[in-house]
């Protein structure tokens, strides 16, 4: 609502603080900060909540009036749907939520399941897919239907900063303000097993930019990648699922199921119409906060 956007400005103003700044001292995404001083996000999660009132606390007498304004009205549970043409959302209201759902876990429970799915069809086309799972996070249906109503002159969706988000180098470099074709679908669902946010798109037919990338066009030929770089989560007992199908025979399903913990454990195994057998994993150097794996088959 308005007036906890504009009590979130005065208090921050108060303590004197950028939103950057906030951001680090809260462990809140200055995205998030954003989205919530602009309205876009009008009822955040208690955990986010409490994590701006505890730096803003000290500062000001606002913090009672932000708990009050902003509170807690997120349903029980709702699925939701929405499919939005290109051109239609912008950049921005695909941040906002993406980061409503995933920071409260990111930055307080530290809990946070997420699969990330990469299919190349057989008719060319090919589909990148994002779920994330969040436990206790609650998402309101007014506020995901707010975020994808489409604006008179919104921005064409540019895919960089979300994808940087959820770790797909492949596609950091892709603008979809080239390609007519792609259809953007949200689902968005709550259950006692908690929250998820998918966000997926598709092509009516394989961008050469994408083609361009060795690992994407390895995958389009019908060719196992040679490596392959897994990013896991902050969460101590996180796990992370790649499943990729080959484009041309023979058919191949590779899976790879990781979870990161005391004790980091990998298993692979390679699906094709003559053998079914598992791969071996090797651990090797990854990126920070990710894990590097090589397999031959």
């Amino acid at each position: 609502m308005a007036r906890g956007r504009v009590l979130l400005r005065q208090a921050r103003a108060a303590a004197g603080l950028t939103q950057q700044t906030l951001a680090a001292r809260s462990g809140v995404s200055a995205r998030t900060i954003g989205a919530l001083e602009r309205g876009t996000i009008t009822s955040p999660h208690p955990g986010t909540l409490q994590a701006l009132i505890d730096v803003l606390g000290p500062f000001t007498p606002l913090a009672d009036a932000l708990r009050e304004a902003f509170g807690d009205d997120a349903p029980a549970s709702y699925d939701e749907f929405a499919s939005v043409e290109r051109g239609l959302l912008s950049g921005g209201s695909i941040d906002d939520l993406v980061a409503s759902v995933v920071d409260p876990a990111r930055h307080r429970w530290r809990e946070l399941a997420a699969t990330h799915r990469v299919t190349v069809g057989e008719d060319g086309r090919i589909l990148r897919a994002f779920s994330h799972r969040v436990l206790q996070a609650k998402t309101p249906t007014a506020r995901i239907t707010s975020l994808l109503k489409a604006g008179d002159d919104a921005t064409p969706v540019a895919l960089s900063r979300l994808v940087d988000w959820h770790g797909c180098e492949p596609l950091q470099r892709l603008d979809l303000r080239d390609h007519n074709a792609a259809l953007f679908t949200f689902r968005v669902s709550d259950s006692r097993a908690g929250s998820t946010v998918s966000v997926s798109y598709e092509f009516a037919e394989a961008p050469e930019d994408l083609l361009a990338d060795p690992q994407l066009a390895a995958l389009a030929a019908g060719r196992p990648l040679s490596d392959g770089i897994v990013r896991s989560t902050s969460s101590p007992d996180s796990t992370l699922v790649v499943d990729v199908q080959f484009l041309r025979p023979p058919k191949a399903v590779w899976e790879l199921s990781y979870t990161a913990g005391d004790h980091d454990a990998a298993r692979g195994r390679l699906i094709t119409p003559d053998r079914d057998g598992i791969v071996q994993m090797v651990r090797s150097g990854g990126p920070a906060g990710g894990i590097g794996f090589d397999w031959e088959w």
